[in-house]
Formats: structure tokens, C-alpha cells, sequence
């Protein structure tokens, strides 16, 4: 029993340090920052921190840690995948989802995406959801 739990442990230990790399091809918007098009890289902070999430552009052209909260899911995930919020040409990044867990990681919408929500619904208009397919290294 206590092979099993370790073993059980370290598998869960190497997933949560996976990292994943997706290729975004707009501009999008994460912790106030806009970030350009281009291969990105999200993994953990710090192997410490559960919960702080880095972001990096993999050319180093712009990156974003920042603190999201967990969501939980109905079912584990087939695919790694970037979730977007589209306010007409403008995207934010909203979930991250990793194969094979029923949590995920959603940010908190900042003042300008608030702001973009609130036009939309004047018009009783929702944002369009944009997934993007992330591999994980």
C-alpha cells in the first residue's frame, strides 16, 4: 500500500510539473499585459507554488505569471488546452486545462476585459470562447 501511494504521488507530482506549449496566433491579453502572437510555454511558477502560473512567449518576446484560481471539471480532460474570451479583436486568456486532470486553472478578468463584458451585454451579447489544443513537454 505505501508502494502504491508513492508511486501514486510521484505520478501526480509529474504532471503537475509538466509544462505545456501551445502555439497562440493573435495577440491576447493576460495580468494587464498584451502579448503577442507566437509559441508560448505555461508551467508553474516555481516548483514550490502550486498555484502561481508562468507564461512565456518562447522567444522571449513577452511573458506573465500570474495567480488563478482552481475550477473543477465534470471529467478528467482528453486535451491540454488554452481557453480565450474574444470581445470582437480582443482576446484574454481565461482557463488553462491540463490531459488527464478534473481541475483546472481560470484567471481573474481584469479591469479592461470587465469593462469589454459590460459593453457586450448592453447589446444582451456574450463573449466567444477560443480553445486552443496545448501540448505538454
Amino acid at each position: 500500500i505505501v508502494t502504491l501511494a508513492f508511486a501514486s504521488a510521484l505520478a501526480t507530482s509529474a504532471q503537475n510539473s509538466e509544462s505545456l506549449v501551445v502555439s497562440i496566433p493573435f495577440e491576447f491579453s493576460i495580468a494587464g499585459k498584451t502579448l503577442p502572437a507566437g509559441e508560448y510555454i505555461v508551467t508553474r511558477a516555481t516548483q514550490n507554488d502550486q498555484t502561481t502560473m508562468s507564461i512565456k512567449n518562447a522567444n522571449g518576446k513577452g511573458s506573465a505569471i500570474v495567480m488563478p484560481k482552481t475550477v473543477d471539471a465534470n471529467e478528467r480532460q482528453r486535451q491540454s488546452r488554452l481557453v480565450f474570451n474574444r470581445y470582437g479583436s480582443h482576446y484574454f486568456l481565461s482557463q488553462v486545462w491540463t490531459s488527464g486532470q478534473d481541475i483546472g486553472r481560470e484567471l481573474y478578468k481584469g479591469k479592461q476585459e470587465r469593462s469589454l463584458e459590460m459593453e457586450l451585454a448592453k447589446n444582451n451579447a456574450k463573449p466567444e470562447t477560443v480553445a486552443i489544443v496545448a501540448m505538454a513537454r
